[in-house]
């Protein structure tokens, strides 16, 4: 072989070998984009810390006897988590949906995932994603207590009209009905339970004649208690739907873009049936 071609040849492995270097350093993850600083300050700490509301509502989230978390916003929180690729911490410290969002407003909590009502009361203090989920507002009422309305569903503004039913009406105490039905009228005052265990049960024995709740709290009860449909009628009220979102910490943009492109990615959104009807966990 001349002197000639093996300096070709020599120069040709040398070009081959400098650019296999150069394709390698362009693909490296050790060279990839720096994350968004909201999410970066989340992957530096290894955990994304979620508030939640401390009890259970089935089949969004509920503690079983031995501690373990179950139900669609656990399952939601932890699929964030992994792909984010790191641990996930529920703080269930709140005593209310309220306080979940003001956790998340204080910066205790990156977000707030628990079941909770998009409004622009809660959006002056924290960001909200794009809904997961949508329901009506309901009644129940007592067929026997609330026979004034056996023939239609009467509309909130009717129910306060009503001077009769006054003490009659019950609702969840700092639910977001209650806020709704002040707005309506700031005078009102129905009869106000600690639980919607304890608002359903009074419902249910007629010491209220109609319950205003979230539709799948109402449709979960029926479902959980067949017998209670001889008692009680159900009523889809209102004129908007109720939007489930996330709260993202406020200022923290980075994050919420990310939490609405993982939520539309995914195609997560869904209505009161497809919760009360699902059966297992659920896959993100």
């Amino acid at each position: 072989m001349g002197l000639g071609r093996s300096i070709s040849l020599l120069a040709l492995i040398v070009w081959a070998s400098f650019t296999a270097s150069v394709a390698g350093a362009q693909t490296s993850p050790l060279d990839a984009p720096p994350l968004l600083p909201d999410l970066a300050r989340i992957v530096e700490r290894g955990t994304l810390v979620v508030a939640q509301l401390n009890r259970n509502l089935p089949p969004m989230f509920a503690a079983g006897e031995d501690g373990t978390l179950a139900g669609f916003d656990i399952d939601l929180a932890k699929a964030m988590a992994e792909k984010l690729q790191v641990g996930l911490e529920i703080r269930r410290t709140a005593e209310s949906y309220d306080e979940v969002v003001w956790q998340v407003a204080a910066g205790e909590a990156d977000l707030g995932v628990s079941f909770l009502s998009r409004t622009a009361r809660r959006a002056k203090h924290v960001h909200f994603s794009r809904p997961y989920a949508r329901q009506d507002r309901t009644l129940l009422i007592n067929r026997v207590k609330g026979l004034k309305f056996r023939q239609s569903c009467p509309s909130v503004e009717e129910l306060i009209r009503t001077a009769e039913l006054s003490g009659m009406l019950g609702l969840e105490s700092g639910s977001t009905n209650a806020a709704v039905l002040r707005e309506v009228d700031p005078d009102a005052q129905p009869r106000e339970f600690q639980s919607s265990d304890d608002l359903l049960a009074a419902v249910l024995a007629g010491e209220v004649a109609i319950s205003l709740q979230g539709e799948l709290l109402a449709r979960r009860f029926l479902a959980g208690n067949p017998a209670a449909r001889i008692q009680l009628r159900l009523c889809e009220i209102g004129r908007s739907q109720d939007q489930i979102a996330i709260a993202v910490a406020p200022g923290r943009y980075d994050l919420l873009r990310w939490v609405n492109v993982f939520l539309q990615q995914r195609g997560i959104e869904f209505d009161a049936q497809d919760l009360v009807k699902h059966q297992g966990s659920w896959d993100f």
